[in-house]
């Protein structure tokens, strides 16, 4: 896996093949500054907040296609984003945020090349 830097006032945050790295000290909203250690243990609680999505390992994508303007207007959705079906019948649907407010854009990397999905 490549290693993706954000360096920016806040500080430096490494990913690196084993996970996130984080710089010694991160200033974080301006207020608080944290050590390595606790910035760790929170990267912990990310991997358990992943490990509740595991089930999207392995799917094959079946077919893409954009939502229709229908499907858009039964969420009361604006932006008409790209819809990922699966072989076993799920989907995916990105959002604009995780309540549901309107129709979300993807960005997507393979070496190096950098790809945004857009919402119509």
């Amino acid at each position: 896996m490549p290693k993706v830097k954000v360096n920016d006032s806040q500080g430096l945050v490494q990913e690196s093949g084993s996970g996130l790295e984080i710089s010694s000290s991160v200033n974080v909203s301006g207020a608080t500054s944290l050590d390595s250690a606790n910035l760790k243990s929170n990267i912990m609680t990310d991997q358990q907040h992943a490990s509740n999505f595991t089930f999207l390992v392995g799917k094959r994508v079946a077919k893409v296609r954009y939502m229709t303007a229908e499907e858009a207007e039964a969420f009361m959705w604006y932006k008409r984003p790209l819809v990922i079906q699966f072989t076993d019948g799920s989907f995916l649907i990105p959002q604009k945020d995780d309540e549901g407010n309107d129709g979300g854009a993807m960005f997507h990397q393979v070496n190096g090349n950098e790809t945004i999905i857009y919402t119509l």
